[in-house]
């Protein structure tokens, strides 16, 4: 599911950018919930997403080269983060439980899901453009879907 949702995200996104982004946040929300399935929530799951969250709202709040110019672009941003924030969190605390292959894609790829949207954030509304940014978000992110997808065929 997560993954259907990510590439109807990407077909949205770029014709709708709140339409395209509520989309890839329930795809994060569908991986967020197996990886509910797969290892209960526990204090760790707590603790790297309380971090994360705090960083990755701080960086969007404050940064200087943001330039959002709508209020409601700036909330949608957020949230975002926030609930793949606590995806990758919970991916992270998953593989610390349970170290093994499966969980280390798991983990991997939602690292770069997590970096490739932070491209994306500065790709579209860094007041600094550089042709590379959306080169680097997409380097990411194909990876991160692909190793996604592996990890439905990769036993635990």
């Amino acid at each position: 599911i997560g993954l259907v949702l990510a590439m109807l995200g990407d077909i949205t996104i770029n014709h709708n950018f709140i339409i395209g982004a509520a989309i890839f946040a329930l795809g994060h929300v569908a991986f967020l919930i197996s990886y509910f399935l797969k290892q209960k929530g526990r204090l760790l799951d707590i603790v790297f997403s309380t971090f994360l969250i705090m960083g990755t709202v701080f960086f969007i709040a404050t940064s200087k080269h943001l330039v959002f110019n709508e209020a409601i672009l700036k909330a949608v941003v957020i949230i975002y983060a926030v609930i793949i924030s606590i995806m990758f969190s919970k991916s992270l605390s998953n593989f610390i439980y349970k170290k093994n292959l499966h969980n280390l894609i798991i983990t991997i790829s939602s690292l770069l899901f997590l970096l490739s949207d932070l491209f994306l954030l500065i790709a579209w509304f860094s007041n600094v453009k550089e042709p590379w940014q959306s080169n680097v978000c997409m380097a990411l992110y194909y990876p991160a879907l692909t190793g996604l997808a592996l990890s439905l065929i990769i036993p635990e």
